[in-house]
């Protein structure tokens, strides 16, 4: 056994010498060195040119917060207008139900003041779809809105009065008391212009100042009020409950964890304020109620639970995307996704290198006879062409931990390092961060299977074509191929046959690994018939697949390389 071990060690020691040699001629070699630093020079100006795009500049953050304000006083606006409707509607039923002798006059009046109203309403929902990354509510509109709403209110206030006036002197002097609430619904009262002019500026220095605190701490005050007073919203035309007292505590969690998830200056894409902090309870609720189903899966139950992890720690962690969508190339959610993009593109641009380097590492020597050196050496041919392999993949190594660094940059030059936030493992039972630049790193590791297939590759069809210029071709044309049917999967999914073409699953065995981040994995599990197997089982099917094929291809190349005749 001692023998054995000895053997062994001295193979290796045989090895280690021509191993080295192969890695010191592929640094010393030009053209590896000239192709990294393209593939480096790319991605730092893909980095550049999406600046302009994937950040907002200062006028534009200037319009988000402005439109954050807008659409917070939106919101405060929506919350008054339905008291005001759920106000009109009950005064509405209590005169056609008690005061049957005053339907032809006053339930007709307020009747049509609900509809204007009603109008008015519909005016004040359509003004969300004007808020839309960095478009300012138009100011106009906005005066108009907040002068409806205090017109409507002046009527409430009238309608008060006319009450007041009714119960007090009867139904005699009704005419009169009609009049003066004629005069107040056109605002003609000095007071009320006045009452008029402080609301409008009392939502002008909301949009002015956007104070969040001071915004959330009014709602939350008001809306505790209600519950105290057991009051709850209406809709006036079917009369469905809205908002009940307990739906009101609700909002007050809501609002609770948009404080928490305040960011000073701009939102996260208005997601953290007014997306993630009310789905964070939709999604608890969803999941009470998947609980309690009998024919809800587990599939589905685990996939809550996964959004609930990750939604509460971007608000705890404050976790802000500052990208733009709709880019060119790609459609970025978040830095992660940008980050994505810019790997899947070195993936493809390292391959190129990887083939250039393992086509020619033969070949060329075999057309310079500086083979014949390399059997001089006290070692086997089938070793020659490990120590190749080895060497071209310690090479790769090294490139794709140079990478992980260069697109960590490329990224934060692109989207702003304060958005490289931590890459997220989302499970059931809670969230693994990892740094930005750990998870390029792991991400790009993974890649070193697609390299490796196409640098046996390379080296089987180095060993076999005397040419250089020729293996090359070969190689690059496999690999263009399959770019190519990796685009037309998108158009072809899941059948069956396609995780049989090598370059399929290798390339999205990465997003597979690494789903988080707005890039989906084309093939996330094996498919028979159109049925999705399993995830697990399907990334399992490309490892191994990777592994078989660049054995397979690169015990090709040692068995041509050793029955080839070495002149």
């Amino acid at each position: 056994m001692l023998t054995l071990m000895q053997r062994e060690v001295v193979r290796l020691r045989r090895f280690i010498p021509v191993y080295k040699n192969e890695v010191l001629k592929i640094l010393m070699r030009k053209t590896a060195v000239f192709l990294l630093l393209i593939v480096t020079v790319l991605t730092i100006g893909i980095g550049f040119i999406k600046r302009s795009e994937f950040r907002f500049s200062d006028q534009e953050k200037e319009q988000i917060q402005q439109s954050s304000a807008l659409t917070t006083l939106e919101n405060s606006l929506k919350v008054r207008q339905r008291n005001l409707e759920n106000y009109i509607a009950n005064t509405v039923v209590k005169v056609l139900d008690q005061e049957n002798e005053l339907t032809s006059n006053v339930a007709v009046n307020l009747i049509t003041y609900v509809w204007e109203y009603t109008e008015a309403s519909s005016k004040v929902w359509a003004a969300e779809t004007k808020i839309d990354k960095g478009v300012v509510l138009d100011t106009d509109f906005r005066g108009e809105l907040i002068a409806k709403i205090a017109g409507i209110k002046a009527r409430i206030d009238a309608y008060d009065y006319l009450k007041t006036y009714r119960d007090n002197y009867g139904y005699e002097q009704y005419p009169s008391a009609m009049a003066f609430y004629n005069t107040r619904i056109e605002i003609k009262d000095d007071a009320q212009k006045a009452e008029l002019e402080a609301e409008i500026e009392k939502y002008n220095q909301i949009v002015t100042n956007v104070d969040f605190d001071a915004y959330c701490e009014y709602e939350i005050n008001r809306m505790e009020e209600y519950i105290e007073a057991g009051l709850g919203i209406r809709d006036p035309g079917s009369g469905a409950p809205i908002y009940t007292p307990e739906e009101w505590k609700r909002q007050i969690e809501i609002v609770e964890l948009r404080k928490t998830a305040r960011v000073t200056g701009m939102l996260r894409s208005h997601k953290a304020f007014f997306s993630d902090a009310p789905n964070l309870l939709l999604l608890k609720s969803t999941l009470e109620s998947y609980e309690q189903d009998t024919y809800a899966t587990q599939s589905s139950i685990d996939e809550i639970k996964k959004k609930i992890n990750m939604i509460e720690y971007y608000i705890e962690h404050q976790l802000y995307d500052y990208g733009k969508e709709n880019t060119e190339f790609f459609t970025p959610q978040s830095s992660i996704g940008f980050a994505k993009g810019l790997m899947e593109i070195a993936r493809i641009l390292l391959c190129l290198v990887a083939i250039v380097l393992a086509s020619t590492s033969v070949s060329r020597e075999l057309e310079t006879g500086s083979v014949k050196f390399l059997m001089v050496n006290p070692v086997k041919r089938h070793k020659v062409v490990l120590a190749k392999f080895c060497a071209i993949i310690t090479v790769m190594l090294i490139a794709l931990v140079w990478m992980a660094l260069v697109v960590t940059v490329s990224t934060g030059i692109a989207a702003g390092f304060d958005a490289l936030h931590p890459y997220l493992f989302v499970g059931t039972n809670g969230v693994f961060a990892v740094p930005f630049v750990v998870f390029t790193l792991m991400y790009l590791l993974v890649m070193i299977l697609p390299i490796a297939w196409f640098t046996a590759l390379g080296l089987q069809f180095s060993a076999t074509i005397r040419n250089s210029v020729g293996s090359m071709f070969l190689c690059v044309v496999v690999l263009l191929l399959g770019v190519a049917v990796d685009i037309l999967a998108y158009h072809l999914l899941y059948r069956f046959w396609l995780q049989f073409i090598p370059t399929v699953p290798l390339a999205q065995l990465s997003n597979a690994l690494f789903p988080y981040g707005g890039v989906d994995a084309m093939i996330p599990g094996l498919t028979f018939d159109g049925a999705i197997l399993t995830e697990e089982l399907g990334i399992l099917f490309a490892l191994g697949y990777a592994v078989l094929l660049t054995a397979g291809m690169l015990w090709t190349a040692i068995d041509s390389f050793c029955h080839r005749d070495i002149k």
